[in-house]
């Protein structure tokens, strides 16, 4: 959000805002539609500002290339002129936020490792959100080899083909989970 305020007692006759997106976001909406931009600046003009305080909300989207841990640096400027259309002095202010990533990685190990026909084998699926944050969802997808039958898990599969299957987790938290 951009706060904008004509602290004088006459109407400022053009006002600027300049916004400059930083490189991990992309523009989604605003509550106001810009009047121009170009790459990563963006443009309102506002006429007649009288005196008070109002804002300008900017949505944007964080980009899949945004690392996780990178702060993200937003600067606004706004420019205005008086009554009389003189350029008067300008202002700015920043505001940051913080990337934080879901890091899902997974292990698939099997006990015992040499088996011969008959013998029951337990395949464990470790998956590990070593990100900053939970996941909203993990999909696990798993396929048997052909010489093995599936007799059950430990959590209900979400969908199978054959020898393959699927497991799907919702909010699935920072740490180990199998």
């Amino acid at each position: 959000t951009i706060y904008y305020n004509n602290t004088g007692d006459g109407n400022a006759n053009r006002v600027w805002v300049n916004d400059t997106l930083p490189p991990g976001v992309v523009f989604w909406s605003s509550s106001v539609p810009p009047a121009s931009f170009s790459g990563r600046n963006y443009y309102w003009v506002f006429a007649n500002v009288a005196p008070g305080a109002r804002s300008l909300t900017i949505t944007v989207r964080v980009t899949a290339a945004a690392q996780s841990g990178s702060t993200q640096v937003n600067g606004a400027f706004a420019n205005y002129t008086d009554q009389l259309n003189r350029k008067m002095e300008s202002s700015g202010a920043w505001a940051n936020f913080t990337v934080r990533r879901p890091a899902i990685k997974v292990e698939k190990t099997a006990s015992p490792s040499v088996a011969v026909g008959g013998t029951i084998v337990t395949y464990t699926i470790y998956f590990n959100n070593t990100g900053t944050t939970p996941s909203a969802k993990v999909w696990i997808n798993d396929t048997l080899p052909n010489d093995v039958t599936y007799l059950a898990s430990s959590w209900p599969f979400s969908w199978r083909s054959g020898q393959r299957f699927g497991w799907n987790f919702t909010n699935v938290g920072v740490g180990p989970h199998s």
